[in-house]
């Protein structure tokens, strides 16, 4: 009687079975992290735009007037103005109206999309 010897390990068949999976999920969490990525850059501009009115009202509270410009905040109502905005499809500089101490995005250009990842206007922040 002849005895088979047992196989152990795996045939390249199981191997590229695995690698597959491997591939398919790195390619669906790579996505959803992207998108993640995306969605909290222009959560954190939303926050720094908050912060920035913020600070143009308290200054406006206690001075009895709105800041000629954005520098005369620092350091009392916030510790440095940011020079730069930067969204997740946009970037530019903040955009400040003295009379009405109403602050708003500017685009560096014209070529860059003014619509972010959720689909909202950086014009409406």
């Amino acid at each position: 009687m002849m005895k088979t010897a047992a196989r152990s390990g795996f045939t390249l068949i199981e191997m590229l079975v695995v690698v597959a999976v491997i591939g398919i999920l790195v390619a669906t969490t790579s996505y959803h992290n992207a998108r993640v990525l995306k969605s909290s850059k222009d959560a954190a501009l939303k926050h720094e735009l908050s912060l920035l009115r913020s600070a143009v009202y308290q200054f406006m509270l206690h001075r009895g007037r709105f800041p000629d410009h954005l520098k005369e905040l620092e350091p009392d109502f916030i510790a440095k103005v940011p020079e730069k905005w930067h969204g997740s499809n946009a970037s530019g500089k903040f955009s400040y109206d003295q009379t009405e101490g109403a602050l708003k995005l500017a685009f560096e250009t014209d070529s860059d999309s003014q619509i972010d990842a959720g689909g909202r206007k950086y014009a409406d922040y």
